[in-house]
């Protein structure tokens, strides 16, 4: 099963990063919401060595039913730290690695 989630959006392939092949499991987070946040940041993707917030603008709810499964993602790290964020997931598409339709 493949899963879209914003690959071929403009302004997706419209960043320069690389797309990367990341294993993991998503889970839910709560975002904390003010100013200057990113209340879309809803998922972390974690890994065998990292966490990665996951954006997730409009599409809570196609991965909200992936919460909790180990999955394979294709995206780009985009790395807001110099502008006062945080590095976040942005996915193009997930593949099931395990346990999903099974």
């Amino acid at each position: 099963m493949v899963v879209d989630v914003y690959r071929g959006q403009p302004w997706y392939m419209a960043r320069p990063e690389p797309e990367d092949e990341i294993a993991g499991t998503l889970e839910a987070s709560n975002p904390v919401i003010g100013p200057g946040n990113r209340p879309a940041l809803s998922f972390v993707l974690r890994t065998v060595d990292d966490e990665l917030p996951v954006y997730a603008a409009g599409v809570v709810d196609t991965l909200g039913p992936l919460a909790g499964f180990h999955l394979q993602i294709r995206g780009k790290t985009v790395d807001f730290t110099n502008q006062g964020g945080t590095r976040e997931l942005w996915i193009a598409t997930i593949v099931a690695a395990g346990g999903i339709g099974e």
